[in-house]
């Protein structure tokens, strides 16, 4: 007996599962084009995100970077300025926080001068 006569090739039920399938695909497809385009949109959201937080992150850091080197208690001495300090370390500021034979340490920017104050002549008009 020919097998067509058993099972037909082609039923009416058979037709509608390949063009319900069809249909399945073509949904699958569409759908997976729709979440490939929201991936790809995601993303560019992200890498834009990330260059706008490495952008601030580059502005914070340089920022913070100028603050330093402003507050870099080096720069004066790399211009010719040096410290005063007490032998205990206490800054002095003003002349007029010496005294005739007080012992100052003069910190240059390559050493230390120990020094014997000779005379202290203060400036009338203070800066």
């Amino acid at each position: 007996m020919p097998r067509s006569f058993l099972f037909p090739i082609e039923t009416e039920e058979r037709r509608h599962l390949r063009a319900y399938r069809r249909r399945l695909d073509e949904q699958l497809a569409v759908r997976i084009v729709h979440r490939r385009t929201g991936l790809v949109m995601l993303t560019e959201r992200m890498d834009e995100e990330l260059r706008r937080v490495a952008r601030l992150a580059r502005q914070r850091f340089s920022v913070a970077t100028a603050l330093l080197a402003a507050f870099d208690p080096v720069r004066p001495l790399n211009q010719g300025y040096a410290f005063v300090q007490t032998p205990a370390g206490k800054t002095l500021t003003r002349a007029a926080q010496l005294h005739v034979g007080d012992d100052i340490q003069v910190k240059f920017i390559d050493g230390t001068a120990e020094s014997r104050v000779k005379s202290v002549l203060a400036n009338k008009e203070v800066i």
